[in-house]
C-alpha cells in the first residue's frame, strides 16, 4: 500500500506499513472504551438477529410466558442486550484494512474531540417537561412520553460514565502508521509521464492506479 506527497514539485512515494494485528486490537480497545452505549429490552417469541456481534454486549433471555395462537404455542422471552455505537474512526480503520486507500485520507483529517453529549440530552428534555406541564391541560400522553425518554436517558448516562474519548486511541493509531520512502519523481517528469502514455496520472488529489483497479492517495502540503 502506498500513498503519494507532493513536496515543492517533487512527488514522493511512500510506503505504508503497520501491523494488521495491532490494528485490529486497537479498533477491540475503542469499540470497548470509546462506543456510545444503548440498552435494549424486547420481548419476543424469537431472538433478536444482528449484523454485527462486535457491538452487542451483555445478551441475555429469561422466559416469561407460553402464548396460545390458533392452535399454536409460542414461547415468549424477554430479551436485554446492550450495543455498541462505536465512533466514526473504527470504521475508517476496518476500511484501511482491507486496502482502502481513501480511509487513510479521512484518518489524517480526522476530528477526535467527537463526543457523545448525553448530559445534554437530558437537560433538554428535562426543560421540555418544564415546559409541558406550565401548559394548562397539558397532554399527558406527552408527558409519560417524555419522562420515558429521561429514564431511557438515566440509565445510558450510567451506561456511558466510563466510556472514554476516542482522542488518546486516535493519537496511538497515528503512531501504528508509518510512512517509509521508497522513490521519488518530479511533478515535470510526472507530466511527461502523461503526455507519452495519453492518459492522466494525476488529478487534484488522486493518483489513479487504473491497472490495480485502486487509488493511491496524494498527501497535498498546506
Amino acid at each position: 500500500m502506498h500513498c503519494f506527497k507532493e513536496n515543492n514539485g517533487i512527488i514522493e512515494k511512500y510506503e505504508i506499513v503497520f501491523e494488521k494485528d495491532k490494528l485490529e486490537n486497537l479498533k477491540k480497545r475503542i469499540i470497548n472504551n470509546c462506543s456510545e452505549i444503548d440498552y435494549y429490552e424486547i420481548e419476543s417469541d424469537c431472538s433478536p438477529e444482528f449484523n454485527d456481534r462486535d457491538y452487542i454486549k451483555n445478551f441475555d433471555f429469561t422466559f416469561i410466558k407460553r402464548k396460545e395462537n390458533h392452535e399454536e404455542i409460542r414461547e415468549i422471552y424477554r430479551y436485554t442486550y446492550e450495543k455498541y455505537t462505536p465512533p466514526y474512526l473504527v470504521i475508517l480503520i476496518d476500511s484501511l484494512l482491507s486496502g482502502n486507500m481513501l480511509a487513510l485520507s479521512r484518518i489524517l483529517e480526522y476530528d477526535a474531540s467527537e463526543k457523545v453529549d448525553i448530559d445534554g440530552k437530558i437537560e433538554k428534555v428535562k426543560n421540555e417537561l418544564v415546559e409541558l406541564i406550565k401548559t394548562e391541560d397539558f397532554d399527558i400522553d406527552k408527558k409519560d412520553s417524555l419522562d420515558a425518554e429521561l429514564k431511557r436517558l438515566k440509565h445510558k448516562q450510567r451506561l456511558n460514565r466510563n466510556q472514554q474519548s476516542v482522542s488518546s486511541y486516535y493519537k496511538e493509531l497515528l503512531k501504528l502508521i508509518k510512512f517509509e520512502l521508497v522513490d521519488t519523481i518530479s511533478m515535470e517528469d510526472a507530466k511527461k509521464a502523461e503526455m507519452f502514455f495519453e492518459r492522466t496520472l494525476i488529478g487534484n488529489n488522486l493518483y489513479i492506479n487504473e491497472e490495480k483497479d485502486c487509488k493511491h492517495l496524494i498527501i497535498k502540503n498546506n
